[in-house]
Order: structure tokens, then sequence, then C-alpha cells
């Protein structure tokens, strides 16, 4: 898993960055396999002016399923992170848990049809 830390209109110092490079790997380690590359971007939406606007973005680039994008906003960087890695995880296990579903279909569920159709289309000859 390649990782990238980056700031848009912030001075992150690198001790921030090694810290936030921690904090991705550990959330991802079980499912660091699935994934080629994370990007996070750090922003400053209002600049100056204050409030919840530290955004922070991650994308996960996985094998063989389509990017994952999270947008979160907050007050402070580590909050944004924080909101945006939850998500995240939450979105990759939801589309790993569907692609799991439908290839675990149990054949005794689909008509004799169905099974020839599937067989015929992946190429499996059978007798």
């Amino acid at each position: 898993m390649q990782l990238n830390i980056q700031a848009q209109n912030l001075n992150i110092s690198e001790q921030l960055k090694e810290e936030f490079n921690q904090r991705v790997t550990a959330i991802f380690e079980r499912t660091q396999q699935k994934i080629r590359k994370v990007s996070v971007i750090f922003s400053d939406v209002n600049g100056p002016k204050g409030g919840e606007d530290k955004q922070c973005r991650v994308q996960l680039v996985l094998f063989g399923l389509p990017t994952v994008n999270v947008v979160a906003k907050q007050a402070n960087l580590h909050k944004a992170l924080a909101r945006a890695l939850s998500v995240a995880k939450r979105t990759l296990r939801r589309r790993y848990n569907k692609l799991r579903k439908v290839e675990h279909v149990s054949v005794r569920q689909l008509s004799h049809g169905e099974l020839s159709l599937i067989l015929d289309q992946s190429g499996v000859s059978y007798v």
C-alpha cells in the first residue's frame, strides 16, 4: 500500500505528517493488501476566517474495485482525518462484503437454466 499525504493552503510539520501516516497505516493495516494507494489531502477551505473549515480528502485506489473518495470538514485536522478515515473504512468494508455476497451465491439457489447460463458465460466446462 502506497501512502501519500499532502497539504494545500496549509503548513503541516513533518512530525504531524508522520503522526497522520501512522494513523492511516494503523486504520488500514488488515486491509492493506486490497489497497493499491491511499492519498490524503488536507486543505483550509475558508483560509484565515476560522470555523469548520479544515478539509480532509481521502482517496483509496483499490485492486479490482472502483476508487473510494471521501471528504470530511471539521474544526481541526485531527477530527477531519478521523472522520474521513472512518467513512472510508466503512465504505471499503461494504464494497468487499457486497463482492463476497455476489461470489458466494449458493448453487442450490439457482435454477438449472441459470446455472447453465452462468457456466456458459464464464467459459467453465461442465458435464
